[in-house]
């Protein structure tokens, strides 16, 4: 009988290459609810941050030799429940770092010229002519930026926002990083001093909902806030209500909650919030390594050895 993977949805080919050479069978999830299921006809498993790899999961499935990641986080998934059952776990680094902050700094320069309104003008036919107090947007250059999460995203998009704009950059981490351009500060600080806000951390009971209403009322300078992290990071709610107090000058989201985020929700009608569905990593070159390394750490946990970008 041949070794098997189970790939909730379809991936780069790049994978099935590899597999394929390895003389490894896949098989492509058909419905999500039938994930625990079907799994238990296979050895390993490729599942998406969008899975719920549960206790209940993990325990109808503890047959499992590996389970791979296909995304940087991995918040999804109870790893401590992986580990009490020995099955080891990896996720996506290092690869997709720039593209996701690739990303984020296109929704700034979007939030920050007003381009879904502007592009909607255009596209309905009411742009008529050229208008001296048409669509003002805000310049970026010399702007303070406010990094929250310092890990390889966050300080890729500072450099960017540093280099191209000569921006002020300030951050909250765990620990201080040695840059001469870049200041950590505390929370309430940045909130208070920073012209743009974007988000990079992880999701955890420290960051669930971190942008919250109190968060929103401390900032002083009507930053533009984006977020590429998770959709959890930030208060919904309060998000409408400061967009709707004009706390907020734009928001830049690939990420919401839940996702896809329903249609009726709010924040489409807002013309100053930019809404994408989650494409931090969609370049052809990051979702090909991503699904490289994934296939590496699948077979490596098929053979009983450790897996290169294991989480524990």
């Amino acid at each position: 009988m041949k070794t098997s993977v189970m790939i909730s949805k379809n991936i780069h080919q790049r994978a099935f290459d590899i597999f394929k050479e390895h003389n490894i069978l896949t098989s492509v999830l058909k419905t999500k609810e039938s994930l625990m299921d079907e799994c238990q006809k296979h050895q390993a498993l490729i599942c998406m941050l969008s899975d719920t790899i549960d206790e209940s999961f993990l325990k109808a499935n503890s047959h499992l030799k590996a389970i791979a990641n296909y995304a940087v986080g991995y918040n999804n998934i109870d790893l401590a429940y992986c580990k009490k059952l020995k099955i080891p776990v990896s996720n996506t680094p290092d690869v997709l770092t720039n593209a996701t902050a690739e990303l984020a700094f296109s929704l700034l320069l979007a939030c920050s010229r007003h381009l879904k309104s502007a592009l909607h003008n255009a596209e309905l036919g009411q742009w008529k002519a050229w208008e001296p107090l048409g669509f003002l947007g805000r310049e970026l250059h010399g702007q303070t930026l406010g990094v929250i999460g310092f890990g390889r995203i966050g300080q890729a998009f500072a450099k960017l926002c540093h280099q191209a704009f000569n921006m002020k950059v300030v951050y909250t981490a765990k620990t201080e990083k040695d840059f001469t351009w870049a200041q950590r500060v505390k929370h309430a600080e940045l909130m208070q001093n920073s012209d743009i806000i974007s988000l990079h951390c992880p999701l955890n009971q420290d960051t669930y909902k971190l942008l919250n209403k109190q968060s929103f009322q401390m900032m002083q300078k009507q930053p533009i806030v984006i977020n590429t992290a998770r959709g959890e990071v930030i208060d919904q709610e309060a998000l409408v209500e400061a967009l709707q107090e004009n706390q907020i000058y734009a928001a830049g989201l690939d990420v919401t909650t839940p996702e896809p985020l329903p249609r009726e929700h709010p924040l489409y009608l807002a013309p100053n919030v930019l809404i994408t569905p989650h494409i931090g990593s969609a370049t052809e070159s990051a979702r090909s390594a991503m699904a490289e390394i994934c296939a590496k750490n699948i077979i490596a946990g098929l053979r009983g050895q450790a897996l290169p970008q294991s989480l524990y």
